[in-house]
């Protein structure tokens, strides 16, 4: 699995399908696994504070989400939260896994919307959902995190505070546990918010497709389609 560094941080060229192989190898062989999808936001992000930074390598696995990621060298492979956050949904159904998600008190998706999109994807689960204000959650909801005893962890409170939650989590579980930190993938799977269609995922317009529905987050595309390329393209003339 070839490791590519992106202002510091590590990211793994690898795709979802083989993402999840891992991770289903890794889990059976009784390991704790923090991952992280970074994408031109997040790795903005954490090219800014160092903290994120330190963070997000200690991931065991990092998967490039993000179709601006492949101006990269080296990154030639993509994968996605929403598709490998199914597939692990899918498998946990099958083995009757445990599933924890931190949900985003004031998120789109309500406890029950996300309660009842979950069980008609994976109903042999063990399910608990724990909601919290988007700010990093506090020692109660670690603690309860905890009690409920996870084999997976979604976290869907949105970065950096997500990445922080799961890591921390991933730190103190004394189990084997997959924690991810799942974005806006729960709103995906309620239909509060509608994911592109395949046409544009296929040629990489998804931040099109989020601009034309979702005009006020023309900053957070900004970011990602115009100056990550740009500040990526400047630090390598430096170099």
């Amino acid at each position: 699995m070839k490791e590519i560094q992106i202002f510091g941080t590590r990211v793994h060229n690898i795709a979802t399908q083989e993402a999840f192989h891992f991770i289903q190898s890794s889990f059976q062989d009784g390991k704790k696994l923090f991952i992280t999808t970074p994408n031109p936001e997040i790795l903005l992000e954490a090219k800014e504070k160092n903290n994120f930074r330190n963070i997000l390598n200690t991931a065991n696995l990092a998967i490039p989400d993000g179709f601006g990621l492949r101006i990269v060298p080296g990154i030639s492979k993509r994968g996605t939260g929403v598709d490998l956050t199914v597939l692990l949904l899918q498998w946990a159904n099958e083995k009757k896994l445990k599933i924890t998600i931190i949900l985003r008190k004031d998120g789109l998706s309500k406890k029950n919307q996300v309660k009842t999109a979950l069980k008609k994807i994976a109903p042999n689960t063990i399910l608990t959902i724990i909601e919290h204000k988007k700010e990093t959650p506090k020692k109660d909801a670690q603690i309860k995190t905890l009690e409920s005893q996870p084999d997976i962890l979604l976290v869907g409170l949105g970065f950096p505070e997500q990445e922080y939650f799961a890591q921390s989590i991933t730190a103190q579980s004394t189990n084997p546990i997959i924690s991810i930190g799942i974005g806006a993938t729960l709103d995906f799977m309620t239909g509060a918010q509608k994911r592109a269609p395949k046409f544009f995922q296929y040629l990489g317009l998804e931040w099109f497709w989020r601009l034309l529905t979702q005009p006020h987050r023309w900053k957070r595309i900004f970011r990602a389609t115009i100056l990550f390329p740009l500040i990526y393209i400047l630090s390598k003339k430096k170099d």
